[in-house]
C-alpha cells in the first residue's frame, strides 16, 4: 500500500495514468522538514470527501495522521497527528462540513472540529480496533463505530460515555451503513453475515441474512433506494452481491417499521434536528467554502 494518493478522471476512457497525485513516497534521504510535514509516511488506508466543501479531502493513515487537502490545488491544508494508532475510518459529518469523525486501531474515536486552528477534537475509547465509523442520519449529534471484536457502538458526542452497544457479529464488524428508511442500520461481518436492527433506541435485532460471498469485507446501501445493498467479499468465484432486501422480507412486521419516514437526503446543509456542535453555546454558521479549513 502506498501513502500516496491517486486521482482519477473517469469521464475519460481508457485512461492510463491519474490526473495528478496527492503527496509521494518518502525517500530514504530527506532533510527538507517542511515537505515531510505535508505528506503520509506509510499507506494511506482511509479516505472521505467532503460533500458540502467539494473541493476538500481527508486522508487517514498507517502513520497515524489524518491530512485535509485542497483538490483544486493539489496541496495539504492542514494535518492532523492525534492519533496514535494506525486511522482505519474517517467519514465527515452529512450535515455540517467542519466536522470529521475518525477512528484508529488504538480503539479511539475522536471527533474533529476542522474549523479551528489545532483540530479540537473530542475523543471516546473501546475495546478493539476501530473498523468503521458512521454518522447516524436521522439525530445528527450522534454517531455508530464498529470493531474487530464484533461490537457496534453509538456514541452521543455531547456526552463523555458510550450510549448502546450490542455483539452484532461473532468477528470484526467490515461493513456499516445507515438507510434513508429511519432508523434502520445495517452491519455487516467477516463471518459472512449481514443483519439489519432498529437503532430508535439501542440496537434491536430484526434480521440476518446469510450470504455466500465469503468474509465480507464491505457494505453499503444505495443512496437512491433505502433497500438496495451492495456487498464485496473474498469468495473465490462469487466475491460480489446486489441485493434488494425489501423483496427478501417475508415478515411485514419488520417492513413496516421502515416504511412510514425517510431520511432527509445526506446532501442537505442543514440536519434534521439541530445543529451539531460540541457543547451546549452557540456557534457560528458554518461557511462553506476552503477558507474555514485553512
Amino acid at each position: 500500500m502506498s501513502p500516496v494518493i491517486q486521482i482519477w478522471d473517469l469521464d475519460i476512457v481508457d485512461i492510463l495514468e491519474p490526473v495528478y497525485c496527492l503527496g509521494e513516497k518518502t525517500k530514504k534521504k530527506e532533510n527538507n522538514q517542511k515537505i515531510k510535514s505535508k505528506r503520509h509516511k506509510d499507506a494511506v488506508i482511509s479516505l472521505s470527501w467532503n460533500k458540502h466543501v467539494r473541493n476538500i479531502l481527508a486522508s487517514g493513515s498507517a502513520d497515524s495522521s489524518i491530512i485535509m487537502w485542497d483538490l483544486q490545488e493539489g496541496t495539504a491544508l492542514k494535518k492532523f497527528n492525534f492519533h496514535t494508532g494506525k486511522v482505519q475510518a474517517l467519514q465527515w459529518h452529512p450535515f455540517e462540513s467542519h466536522f470529521l469523525l475518525s477512528g484508529c486501531t488504538d480503539g479511539i474515536i475522536s471527533v474533529h472540529d476542522c474549523q479551528t486552528e489545532n483540530g479540537e477534537n473530542k475523543t471516546w475509547k473501546v475495546e478493539g480496533e476501530i473498523e468503521r465509523v458512521l454518522w447516524n442520519l436521522f439525530e445528527s449529534l450522534k454517531f455508530f463505530c464498529s470493531t474487530d471484536l464484533g461490537f457496534v457502538y453509538s456514541i452521543d458526542m455531547r456526552n463523555t460515555e458510550i450510549e448502546h452497544s450490542t455483539k452484532a457479529h461473532e468477528e470484526a464488524v467490515t461493513g456499516l451503513d445507515m438507510s434513508q428508511e429511519r432508523n434502520m442500520l445495517l452491519t455487516a461481518g467477516m463471518d459472512g453475515t449481514l443483519k439489519m436492527w432498529n437503532v430508535e433506541d439501542g440496537f434491536i435485532f430484526l434480521k440476518a441474512f446469510k450470504l455466500k460471498v465469503g468474509s465480507i469485507y464491505t457494505a453499503k446501501i444505495s443512496p437512491d433506494s433505502g433497500f438496495t445493498t451492495a456487498i464485496g467479499g473474498n469468495a473465490p468465484s462469487h466475491n460480489l452481491k446486489v441485493m434488494d432486501i425489501d423483496e427478501k422480507l417475508k415478515d411485514e412486521k419488520v417492513k413496516k417499521k421502515f416504511k412510514v419516514k425517510n431520511a432527509m437526503p445526506t446532501t442537505s446543509r442543514s440536519p434534521p434536528e439541530k445543529k451539531a456542535r460540541f457543547d451546549k453555546t452557540s456557534s457560528k454558521k458554518s461557511k462553506h467554502n476552503v477558507k474555514n479549513y485553512k
